[in-house]
């Protein structure tokens, strides 16, 4: 997941930052849903990585 921000934002540290949220989030959800635990988490890696560019 490091990789993916990493490579979308170009700086570590908002890579760390935006893992930090992820973790968050990932805590809160309701983890019986997630069929695919690596790709939802690279997926909201992602998504957030996005939204913080």
């Amino acid at each position: 997941m490091h990789g993916v921000a990493l490579r979308i934002l170009g700086s570590a540290g908002e890579a760390d930052d935006v893992l930090q949220d992820a973790w968050l989030r990932w805590q809160n959800h309701d983890r019986s849903t997630v069929k695919n635990r690596h790709a939802f988490l690279t997926t909201m890696a992602t998504r957030l990585a996005i939204n913080v560019r």
